[in-house]
């Protein structure tokens, strides 16, 4: 009798235990769910999100967070002119973008460094026909090496590309250069079929020092939060989710990247009218939309919305 006692209460303690570990478990992963994980942009905490409009962790680069979706809160008011954050470093630098797009201009005029020129800029350029879409000059590329590289085509560079000079002289000289840092752009090419890891790759591979650069073809894939455009070739397919959820894209604008493309010394990737990826030589006007790099120290009042901007204090 006692030891059928003995045997009720060890399945009465075990019932107990079990409950207790059932309710500590729940309330654990509530804890757990409502955590808020968040990132300091200029002193103010801006909360990760996985889902809608927002700031994401960057799932191809650590320690660096974007913002993606058809409108999350990143402008600033920077130069008397609304700027949208595109990425804060692992240092906590904010790259910030023009949010309205500069008038026309060539990436490369035709006859100035390319093959019709008198005095092609380096044996790379000799091999394009309509401008030369080299970004910059093999001694401002970091670690100045001898020759640059594009797909299949190699070779020097002696001259930095127009819009490169126009954006780092007279546009720069309309900043406030305070708070403008110099840092290492990514400037290779990219294929139209590139995954997002094997752009990240190539345009990687070449390296530019300044203050004044365009994005990468990746820059604007990765803005969008539609699963289908994780490759230029399905941008292109899906264009219309694509740039519905793509807080870069600008209707009716037709903008450049840094990107060139891979195997050609001519072409660039541009963002369409219609928000998709064209191809593009290097001597066709289009519009340009500066990015800048803002150091970690910045200072932020406001809430990003487009009515409350941040501005720097």
């Amino acid at each position: 009798m006692n030891k059928l006692k003995k045997n009720k209460e060890t399945v009465i303690v075990v019932g107990i235990f079990i409950v207790i570990m059932f309710i500590f478990c729940i309330l654990v992963s509530m804890t757990v769910k409502k955590q808020v994980i968040s990132v300091n942009v200029g002193g103010i905490e801006v909360e990760i999100v996985d889902g809608g409009s927002g700031l994401y962790v960057d799932q191809y680069i650590n320690n660096r967070y974007i913002y993606r979706g058809n409108n999350p809160k990143n402008f600033v008011k920077f130069n008397n002119e609304l700027w949208r954050i595109v990425s804060i470093d692992d240092d906590g630098n904010i790259q910030i973008m023009r949010d309205d797009v500069l008038d026309d201009r060539v990436f490369d005029s035709k006859g100035v460094r390319d093959i019709n020129s008198s005095n092609p800029a380096g044996s790379y350029c000799e091999e394009a026909y309509d401008g030369c879409n080299a970004w910059a000059a093999n001694e401002n590329i970091v670690g100045k090496p001898k020759k640059i590289m594009n797909g299949s085509f190699t070779g020097e560079v002696t001259r930095d590309s127009e819009v490169l000079v126009y954006l780092n002289s007279e546009y720069l000289n309309t900043l406030p250069l305070k708070n403008i840092i110099s840092y290492n752009w990514n400037i290779g090419g990219a294929d139209l079929y590139d995954t997002m890891k094997q752009l990240i790759y190539t345009e990687g591979s070449v390296k530019w020092n300044g203050k004044v650069g365009l994005i990468t073809a990746s820059d604007y894939l990765k803005a969008t939060t539609s699963k289908k455009c994780d490759t230029i070739e399905n941008m292109g397919l899906n264009y219309v989710s694509c740039t519905e959820n793509n807080w870069m894209y600008k209707e009716g604008k037709t903008w450049m990247t840094v990107s060139s493309h891979l195997d050609s010394t001519t072409y660039l990737w541009y963002i369409g009218d219609e928000g998709y990826m064209n191809g593009m030589p290097a001597n066709e006007a289009h519009g340009v939309r500066p990015i800048i790099y803002l150091s970690s120290d910045v200072v932020f009042n406001g809430d990003g919305s487009e009515e409350k901007p941040y501005t720097i204090s």
